[in-house]
């Protein structure tokens, strides 16, 4: 997303980095401003058509949506406040801030992540980062109170579902907490 306050020619090689990732790559400049795209559009002439697209938006609401709804790997925002739109973008995979915040940067030296989503995959998902690669073990411990509580609701949710065992297994809990039923008795399995 650019206005007239980022450089074209800045805009137009950030669009022509992007573009170089490959087949498959796209590159779009999206913005409300005509006087921009024009611009970019001039910096751009005479090369063949490609993966950049430059689109108009009527409003940066429409942009900052196409935004959302495209959920970008890398979001530019080289607009003359961009943390007013920083607060705005809700999927996208890394978001450079300001005009001089190239896309390059974060691939070599920023340090951000440079395996992000791709594919409009931001919106359900982050960079790969070292939780990717963990196990994590789920540890669930019900309290007596708790359990008190919640047989009820959950055996009604369970029976709604078709799953009477699953309506039982919390019931017989409370019962035995409560006093009514038999105990479980020595060596019982479940």
């Amino acid at each position: 997303m650019a206005d007239a306050s980022a450089p074209a020619d800045v805009i137009a090689w950030d669009l022509r980095a992007q573009a170089e990732h490959g087949a498959g790559s796209t590159s779009v400049l999206v913005s409300a401003d005509d006087q921009v795209l024009d611009a970019v559009a001039a910096s751009l002439a005479g090369e063949e058509p490609g993966s950049i697209t430059l689109m108009h938006a009527d409003s940066w609401e429409t942009a900052l949506a196409f935004v959302n709804r495209y959920a970008p790997e890398h979001v530019q925002l080289m607009v003359e406040r961009p943390q007013t739109m920083l607060e705005q973008v809700r999927h996208a995979g890394a978001i450079f801030v300001g005009a001089m915040s190239g896309t390059a940067f974060g691939d070599y030296v920023a340090g951000s992540n440079h395996i992000l989503p791709t594919g409009g995959r931001g919106r359900f998902s982050s960079g790969l980062g070292p939780g990717v690669f963990m196990r994590i073990q789920e540890v669930v411990e019900i309290p007596e109170g708790a359990v008190a509580a919640l047989a009820g609701p959950l055996a009604d949710l369970a029976r709604a579902e078709g799953l009477p065992a699953h309506a039982r297994s919390a019931e017989i809990r409370a019962e035995q907490l409560a006093g009514d039923s038999l105990p479980l008795t020595e060596g019982a399995t479940t």
